[in-house]
């Protein structure tokens, strides 16, 4: 995981089909570096596509073994103000920095490890470094190439060495030590760092010319191109949803079950106080002015009147039947209702029994 910049040389003579065909500094060819999402979606790899397809799913599949969906759910969002012209100032990059380290680790609830900044021999300078190092007690994120690298890059080159800190913490290793670095990167978007990779991860062009010969270089940071970036983002992307869709059923899952338990302790109580009424003998009171009366006679109507019986059984079918919700709700009112109306004659009959 150490060395995440390449770098390819095409050379040609001058006014060269070649040389054309490889030539940058024009408005046409910089644009390779402003295209759309969609365009860079439209010619994908198939042979890449399904690599890069197999290595999420299997990703996915190992962060939610290990119960860590929730570092797959947001995306990372850089507050240090970070300007070119900050790296002119080796104090003031170095500043920044450590700052934006601070925050990618605060981000995945990482330990905060030390930043090195290491210089670039002149011939290396097309050369961009960055990694995570884990050797005995001692732990850092490593980044080289200040004078020869953009912010865009060294945030993307701290994301993706930060990544291996995060998967070296949580004993994400794979035997396959040949697609590593291929797996960090794809790691790294799954973390929510993939707007940043996206960006850096465009191949970039330098031109040199000496007499008649022009050295076209195309310079490439990290193992995936910016195409399998948004491949691994959409991928991402509907996992997110399919998430989004489990916890909402498991939500209603949760919900009717909440439902069903307040039912069945209301039922209980119903059935508690409509045997207190059966208890009565209504035929026992003797005094007919009580009997005669206008409060016991409503209360006796209403009371005959009433199938309870059949509203308490029909409660009872929905609380063991099939879990739909506005059967439950509804059983769950006409309970409430015949609730208040059984306490109400309870009370009248306990009163007028006792006259």
């Amino acid at each position: 995981m150490k060395n995440i910049f390449s770098k390819k040389e095409k050379k040609g003579a001058t006014g060269s089909r070649s040389w054309k065909k490889n030539a940058p500094h024009n408005k046409s060819a910089r644009g390779s570096q402003s295209r759309t999402n969609s365009e860079f979606r439209e010619n994908p790899k198939p042979d890449e596509d399904l690599t890069i397809t197999v290595l999420v799913e299997g990703m996915l599949e190992r962060m939610e073994q290990k119960g860590l969906n929730k570092f797959l759910l947001s995306d990372f969002k850089c507050t240090v103000l970070f300007k070119p012209e900050d790296l002119y100032n080796p104090e003031t990059a170095n500043e920044k920095l450590s700052l934006i380290l601070l925050e990618i680790e605060k981000y995945l609830e990482l330990y905060p490890i030390p930043l090195r900044i290491e210089p670039i021999a002149e011939e290396k300078k097309e050369e961009t470094r960055g990694y995570y190092r884990h050797k005995g007690s001692e732990r850092y994120v490593m980044v080289s190439g200040l004078n020869h690298s953009d912010p865009e890059q060294l945030i993307a080159t701290l994301c993706y060495a930060c990544t291996g800190y995060f998967m070296d913490n949580h004993s994400l290793g794979w035997s396959d030590s040949d697609m590593n670095k291929k797996r960090a990167d794809v790691m790294a978007i799954l973390l929510g760092f993939g707007n940043y990779l996206a960006m850096a991860y465009q191949e970039r062009q330098t031109q040199e010319r000496r007499g008649n010969i022009v050295t076209t270089t195309t310079h490439k940071l990290g193992c995936l191109s910016t195409v399998e970036c948004w491949q691994v983002m959409e991928q991402r992307a509907r996992w997110q949803e399919e998430q989004k869709k489990k916890e909402e059923e498991q939500k209603h899952k949760e919900q009717i079950e909440q439902m069903r338990r307040e039912l069945e302790a209301n039922l209980y109580q119903a059935r508690a106080i409509y045997t207190a009424i059966k208890s009565i003998d209504l035929n026992s009171i003797d005094n007919k002015a009580v009997y005669e009366s206008p409060g016991f006679q409503t209360a006796l109507l209403e009371y005959e009147s009433t199938d309870t019986e059949a509203v308490l059984e029909m409660c009872e079918r929905e609380l063991y039947g099939m879990p739909d919700e506005l059967r439950i709700q509804n059983a769950a009112n006409k309970l409430s209702e015949l609730t208040t109306e059984l306490d109400r004659w309870l009370k009248a009959f306990k009163y007028f029994s006792s006259l």
